[in-house]
């Protein structure tokens, strides 16, 4: 279960996709009050949501190594771990979604589907995969990780960005598919 709190103007605009309202319509429930969800687009496995996982994807890399680089908090260094990882899993199906057309937040589903259209990095993504559920708290070894993957991942991300968002629109339009 998570918990969080956005004000009303962060999903008022549904012209464009934002993941606020995505999760409030896709992945939550209304326990009190009117359901904001009601009034939200039905949302598909397309473009839009993939870009807003992988449009941040080389900042927050770059953030991930950052925070680790001289960090001594075995907490911090954890968070930062299981964060990152499933930051690079959940890119990692979205680098394929308009070729599954189906979307999960759960990481092994991710994994599989990106295993499937990506062979060559499978065991790439399978250590993200464990680092997420096992972190480490060896700053070495996660930084050695992300310079591993980043590169690739990174590279991937640019092509994807390339063919399906040129102009570089953090929050991409909603097609017309969208009732």
């Amino acid at each position: 279960m998570e918990l969080s709190f956005c004000h009303i103007e962060e999903f008022n605009d549904t012209r464009i996709f934002s993941i606020i309202p995505f999760m409030i319509k896709t992945h939550s429930i209304c326990v009190y009050g009117n359901d904001a969800g009601r009034h939200l687009p039905s949302y598909k496995a397309d473009r839009t949501l993939a870009n807003d996982h992988i449009f941040h994807l080389q900042h927050c890399m770059e953030t991930a190594k950052k925070d680790l680089q001289g960090n001594e908090d075995e907490e911090d260094i954890l968070d930062c771990c299981v964060w990152i990882m499933k930051i690079i899993i959940r890119a990692g199906l979205a680098l394929i979604l308009e070729k599954e057309r189906r979307y999960t937040r759960d990481l092994y589903p991710a994994y599989e589907a990106f295993a499937k259209h990506f062979p060559d990095q499978e065991q790439n993504m399978r250590q993200a995969l464990h680092y997420a559920i096992n972190p480490v708290a060896d700053t070495d070894q996660l930084c050695s990780y992300l310079e591993k993957m980043g590169p690739w991942m990174i590279k991937e991300s640019e092509i994807w960005l390339s063919l399906h968002n040129p102009q570089r629109r953090r929050n991409m339009p909603l097609d017309n598919q969208y009732i």
